[in-house]
């Protein structure tokens, strides 16, 4: 299986030796980050591909992705970030970008509005023929309404493996048989339980082993991407440090995928 990394992982460095270090480590290709400064986004696509590496999707801002379900400027404002940024990827040969529909604790309700700009955003997606991937976040209900409500070819599921142990809810909750032709990236992390901490796999207290079989389960066959990030003090590592334990971590979790049975 490919292996790909976050980009952004931490700590600060130069795009270029960013890079350097990321397919010196063996990885096959990153996901990046939707960036406001479109000067600093080409740069950092085009250093990328320069180096042998490939995009295999692009994170979408996730901020203000409340006012999806509110009326007003703020919702159609967000509505064409998103627009925006489904452009950039179609520019840039990126595939696939991901997409939250809610945020925080405290969030509006699902409704009918939402449901509209979803598909005014999916009828580009379809234009630009870029897959867009909602992400399993705090609240996997929002999930299954836009599921239920919106059809489209080009509508898709990142699958976050941190947000099934600190969202109050366990892998098992997720709806694998209904979703299993859906998934088509996995963002992998792990957590205490408490908070979305972004570790390396098995630093925290998920069930690396259930998730590997799930997996298995629906004959998953996109890359094991990593979306661990140097962000908790109690770990200090250089990047290299960083990287070879994220591409061992990531090769253990194939082996637990390959010699899972059902």
């Amino acid at each position: 299986m490919r292996k790909n990394i976050y980009f952004d992982f931490g700590l600060d460095m130069s795009i270029t030796d960013r890079v350097k270090k990321i397919k010196q480590a063996g990885f096959d290709g990153v996901f990046i980050w939707f960036y406001e400064d479109r000067f600093l986004l080409n740069e950092v696509i085009t250093s990328i591909k320069a180096n042998g590496l490939y995009i295999e999707t692009m994170h979408l801002p996730f901020h203000h992705c409340n006012d999806l379900w509110v009326a007003g400027e703020a919702g159609e404002h967000y509505v064409q970030n998103i627009i925006d940024g489904i452009r950039v990827a179609a520019e840039a040969t990126i595939p696939t970008v991901i997409m939250h529909t809610v945020s925080k604790k405290t969030h509006p309700d699902y409704n009918p509005l939402g449901l509209k700009r979803i598909q005014k955003i999916l009828n580009y997606c379809e234009e630009k023929k870029v897959q867009l991937a909602i992400e399993n976040v705090r609240d996997i209900r929002y999930l299954d309404y836009v599921f239920d409500h919106v059809a489209s070819p080009y509508l898709k599921i990142c699958f976050d493996t941190g947000h099934t142990n600190c969202f109050g809810y366990q892998v098992n909750d997720f709806n694998w048989d209904k979703y299993k032709k859906d998934i088509v990236a996995v963002h992998i992390h792990d957590n205490d339980g408490k908070d979305d901490q972004h570790l390396l796999p098995f630093y925290g207290t998920i069930n690396w082993e259930g998730i590997m079989k799930k997996l298995r389960q629906i004959s998953f066959s996109a890359p094991l991407t990593s979306e661990a990030r140097i962000l908790d003090p109690r770990f200090s590592f250089t990047a290299e440090e960083f990287l070879r334990k994220t591409y061992q971590a990531l090769s253990t979790l194939e082996q637990l995928f390959e010699d899972t049975h059902e």
